[in-house]
Parts: C-alpha cells; structure tokens; sequence
C-alpha cells in the first residue's frame, strides 16, 4: 500500500493497485492459489470491501486538495481565497440608458422590461420610474435581465416586452455596457496569487471603511484598477480613494494619506491627483495619492399645483429636497447620472398638498435646462443646495 502523506502532498493508490496489494497479501495469507476473480464469492467480497476503501481514499485526497489553492476548486477554492481575503468576483449585469416615448403624465414603472430586435430573450428591466410632464423622449436606466457580458448594440432594444399604457416606444442611443461572468476558478487562482505576491491583504471596503472614519469625512470611494492596462483614468494595478469632506475640505491631506498607506496591499499605486509625501516607521518617503470629488453643483425648476389649505411652503420643500440630496447623492452618482424621475417625484414625497407637478426641468448650474437624466463623472459628487431650487406655484 503506498497511500501516504508526503512533502509533496497526499499520493493514494489506484483501485487495479490496491487490489493487487490485497491478493497479494490473501494468498500470502490463506493459499498461493486462492482464487479472488470477480466470479468467486471471495474476489465478489474483496471487490465491495475495495470499492469502498478506494472511495474512502478518494474523499481524502479531495479534502486534502480543497486546502491548496493550486487545486481547490469550486466553494473550496472560495474558502481557501477568503483566508488571505481574496473573494471571487461576482458576475454582474450590464446597464444601458433607454429613451422611451412616453404620453403626458404617463408613468412608466421601474421592472419594465424591453427587449432586443431579432433576439427577444435579450432583455432589459428599467430601475426607476420615470414620470413624463408633457409627450416625448424620457431617458431612463435599465439592466440587463441576467448577469454576464450580453450585448446590446445601439438602436437595437426596440421591442416593449412590458405593456403600459402610454408607452409608445423604445429605443438605445448608445450600446449597452456589458456585465461580466462570475469569476472563473482559473481567474480567481491567478488573481489569488498576484494579490498575495504583491503582499496585499487590505481590502478596497478596508480601506473606505478606515477613510470614513476620519472626523469631517462624508462620503469616500474607493475605485481599484485590478489589470495589467491603465484604464478609467488609472495606471495598472492601482488604487484611488476619490473623497468628499465638503466644498471646504476640512480633512487634512496628511490624515488621509496616512489611513490610505496603512491600509493598501503593498506594491499597490495609490494614485490620485493629490499626492502626499508620507514617510513610514522607518523614515522611508512615500508618494500617496488622492482625489477629492469634483463639487458639481445642480439647479432645478418645479412647477406645482397645490392645495393652499394643505401645501407647507415653497421655502420648506426646497430646504427639504437640499437635505434630501445631502442624505442620498453619491460620488459618481447612480450608475452614473442624477436620475430625472427620482427628482420629480420629490415633491409628492417631501411636502403635503402637492397635487400635480406640471413642468420639471433642471441642469448643471448656468447650463440650459433639460428633462432628462444628467451624466455624472466618477470623480464628481452632484450637490443640490436650496438657493438653487426654484418652485413656481401654477
């Protein structure tokens, strides 16, 4: 029997070997002759004893495997990466921006779904509702219905799979962005060993963590450029903390240099476009980059009908929608714009005696206004004061 745990790992027999050890050693024990083949009752019991001694053997080797990363596979690859906080990439969905065709006052719920011409599988599930004031064009964030790289060409999301009332039509100016497939076992081995190799055991929600935690800090984010390419306005293989501690900063950049280079995995770039000097424990300099979020400010025009015996004031609902921002905006945005819907209906949630909102319309400040969902950079963080709201009473 040669099953034993050596430098090199766990080496178990086959079963034609194991068997040949165990005639061997009944004939050395019983008769030179006995006959073990599979038509006797002996070779027939030696068989099923074997065949479950073989299993045996088989699980511990799989149990022994599910502990080296080179091996594992599966949930065992999963636990074995966990330990040197590596977790596997989740698949995601892609997103797209449709223009839909809407009637005055038609809503057309977040869950709708349009599909693909030619390919009505190829489905995509709006996020919000979007509310029309007057007919025409909405813009409005959808997903992909399942996760994975699907492709949606411009001008190809055609079909109303979800009929509403109102919706005449649908439409993509630009291509979808594509999801990603869950993270293979292979992609998540040699990104495992790139990560420990690089000596990084921080993680990117370590790193946010630490950075809120600064006193006056708001709101961070911590973007990761995991490849070999530069790409999002990062080097390879770097991060980049993009902070919002007020249009005045009041965290000092040393503070945050420090938490980030305590934090990040060595051998990673903190990149960002203020850099620190930050010497460590042994007097040695290092170049630390940050980014604070670009302020960018919005205005925003209602016109209300409103039961003056109800209605609480056009002061109080500005002030309510600045804080309402101040709570819910984010750097970056959601999925990357200040969406129209989700600002139009404010006013029924914020304030009482609002009966209908008849125009809505809004805009970077000092740019022309729009109906339509507005574009936010990653690095900039969409603020909403109440000087900027202007509420007219029709």
């Amino acid at each position: 029997m040669a099953d034993e745990l050596t430098i090199t790992g766990l080496s178990i027999d086959d079963y034609e070997t194991r068997r040949a050890a165990v005639v061997a050693a009944l004939r050395a024990e019983i008769s030179a002759i006995l006959d073990v083949s599979p038509e006797q009752p002996t070779g027939q019991l030696t068989d099923i004893l074997l065949e479950r001694v073989q299993a045996v053997a088989e699980l511990l080797q799989s149990i022994h495997s599910a502990i080296d990363p080179g091996q594992a596979t599966g949930q065992s690859l999963d636990a074995v990466s966990s330990i040197t906080g590596t977790y596997r990439a989740d698949a995601t969905y892609g997103a797209v921006t449709l223009t839909v065709n809407l009637d005055a006052l038609t809503t057309l719920p977040a869950g709708s779904i349009a599909a693909v011409t030619g390919d009505l599988d190829n489905q995509w599930v709006t996020d919000v509702d979007c509310t029309s004031v007057g007919a025409g064009n909405y813009t409005v964030l959808a997903r992909a219905s399942e996760t994975g790289p699907i492709q949606a060409l411009a001008g190809t999301i055609t079909v109303i799979v979800t009929p509403v009332a109102g919706w005449n039509s649908v439409t993509n100016a630009a291509a979808a962005t594509m999801g990603e497939a869950e993270e293979t076992d292979a992609e998540l081995r040699l990104r495992r060993e790139l990560e420990t190799t690089l000596g990084g055991s921080s993680s990117v929600d370590a790193i946010r963590a630490a950075l809120v935690n600064l006193d006056g800090m708001i709101m961070c984010q911590v973007l990761e450029r995991e490849t070999w390419a530069a790409g999002n306005g990062m080097p390879p293989h770097s991060i980049e903390a993009l902070i919002w501690d007020g249009a005045a900063p009041v965290v000092a950049n040393a503070d945050i240099a420090e938490q980030i280079f305590l934090e990040k995995p060595a051998g990673i770039q903190a990149y960002g476009s203020t850099v620190v000097t930050h010497a460590d424990s042994s007097g040695i300099d290092h170049l630390i980059g940050f980014t604070r979020a670009t302020q960018v400010a919005y205005e925003m025009t209602y016109n209300l009908l409103v039961d003056p015996d109800e209605y609480t004031g056009s002061t109080a609902l500005a002030a309510a929608i600045a804080a309402w921002s101040d709570a819910n905006l984010m750097i970056g945005g959601v999925y990357g714009y200040m969406v129209y819907s989700r600002y139009f209906s404010l006013p029924f949630q914020l304030a009482a005696g609002v009966l209908n909102v008849d125009g809505f319309n809004w805009s970077v400040v000092g740019n022309p206004n729009v109906v339509t969902d507005l574009p936010v950079g990653i690095r900039e963080i969409p603020t909403v004061a109440a000087v900027n709201i202007t509420i007219n009473l029709v």
